[in-house]
């Protein structure tokens, strides 16, 4: 019945669907890996917004809303006194206009995840997340009431935030997607292979989704290691079912002992691989039996 139910809510509400599955930590896989699962169901993953996030995700019209609960140092209290603030004044209409509603009663830590995090992108058009955070610095020192590791020397008297000079460099991609993994805990705004693409177009591979045709073959795969179960073969020796994921989809892989010995060690979810083995199936189930491991980077 559950499974019923789960199948029905996922066919006919599916952005409602994947954003209780988010809010409630998943399953076996990743967060990552259902944000993806949801964005090749046609939906659409939205960062987090000080406008419109609530503290879980929140899913609508085919688009999920990510929730301030995802800015993973972001304490819950915090998130909980943005969200009253706007409920009871209104959305904020700048980052000046958040500050001096709500910087009062936050850290400095806090209001530097929220704008990693790109929860003000919407509401500060023409402004770098560099240019936030000095803004959010200038902020801060006013409020302790001194300078800020010397950035501040020269100022004399208070200026309002909305009127600082803030001439900061721009973020560059790689920035914005550094501070998006620092502080979500994962890459959000492209999938990780995205980052590789020059080296993907000199490589000959097999997606997951076309994997099925390739039974018996012997493919070479790319993907992100999303997760593992190590089992133990009736001999005692250690091998691992490993699920690895492309833009595509995800598809399940087989190290068995000697191999699990030879290359295990040296994965994680942090890089992306290349993986060539047999491609085998099982009571219908796909999977590749890997042989050889290589790094993508």
């Amino acid at each position: 019945m559950v499974a019923y139910k789960s199948a029905y809510l996922r066919a006919h509400y599916p952005a409602e669907f994947m954003a209780s599955v988010l809010s409630n930590g998943g399953g076996y896989y990743s967060t990552l890996s259902y944000i993806w699962e949801a964005r090749r169901m046609g939906l659409k993953v939205l960062l987090p917004d000080i406008n419109r996030s609530e503290i879980k995700y929140a899913g609508r019209d085919k688009k999920i809303r990510t929730g301030l609960m995802q800015l993973k140092d972001l304490p819950q209290e915090a998130g909980q006194k943005i969200v009253r603030e706007r409920v009871k004044n209104g959305f904020f209409s700048s980052l000046d206009d958040f500050l001096h509603r709500v910087g009062l009663r936050l850290h400095l830590q806090d209001v530097k995840i929220l704008i990693h995090g790109g929860c003000f992108d919407g509401i500060s058009p023409g402004l770098s997340r560099s240019e936030l955070l000095w803004k959010g610095l200038h902020f801060f020192a006013m409020k302790e009431g001194k300078n800020s590791s010397g950035l501040f020397d020269h100022i004399h008297e208070p200026v309002s935030v909305s009127h600082f000079n803030d001439r900061q460099p721009g973020d560059s991609a790689y920035d914005v997607l550094q501070q998006e993994s620092r502080v979500l805990g994962f890459i959000f705004s492209v999938h990780p292979l995205d980052m590789h693409r020059e080296t993907l177009k000199k490589l000959s591979y097999v997606q997951a989704k076309e994997l099925c045709s390739h039974v018996g073959k012997r493919v070479t795969a790319v993907g992100r290691l999303v997760t593992g179960k190590t089992v133990h073969t009736k001999h005692n020796d250690p091998m691992k079912f490993i699920p690895f994921e492309d833009a595509t989809g995800l598809y399940e892989t087989v190290f068995f002992p000697k191999i699990y010995g030879e290359f295990c060690h040296m994965l994680n979810s942090e890089r992306p691989y290349i993986l060539k083995g047999r491609v085998s199936e099982s009571y219908g189930a796909i999977h590749i039996v890997v042989d050889h491991v290589g790094f993508l980077n």
